[in-house]
């Protein structure tokens, strides 16, 4: 992973807003550029330089989007075990039980929330 797309992730972490992402992506390469310096040598390591940034308010998208689909599996799978002990029954899709199909799918989610934070701004790539 390059170093503006780890630095990213770190400032995400830390709950920047994209633009502010974005400018400061835009910032480190602007003067590594003019210094001659890899960004590492000159900046320090992504977590120590995005540290010095306060945090922002806000979850990211996907990050949002993750803990929101955690949140309604545990939910199902609630349902499921109260329809189990209750009722001796399960949620089922086809043959499949529910919670194993929101267990597949959460993977998904959570996976693609991490490979989303790790991208770059789009204005940072396109510049």
């Amino acid at each position: 992973m390059s170093y503006y797309a780890n630095l990213a992730f770190q400032l995400r972490l830390r709950r920047l807003p994209e633009p502010q992402i974005a400018e400061i992506l835009r910032e480190v390469r602007r003067r590594s550029d003019d210094s001659g310096q890899e960004p590492a040598h000159q900046f320090g390591s992504p977590g120590a330089y995005a540290a010095q940034f306060p945090k922002g308010k806000i979850r990211s998208l996907p990050t949002r989007t993750a803990i929101a689909t955690i949140g309604l599996a545990a939910a199902v799978t609630a349902v499921d075990m109260g329809m189990n002990l209750f009722a001796n029954s399960r949620l089922q899709l086809g043959g499949v039980r529910v919670i194993f199909v929101l267990l597949a799918v959460e993977a998904m989610v959570v996976i693609a929330a991490i490979a989303a934070d790790h991208r770059l701004p789009r204005s940072f790539r396109d510049a």
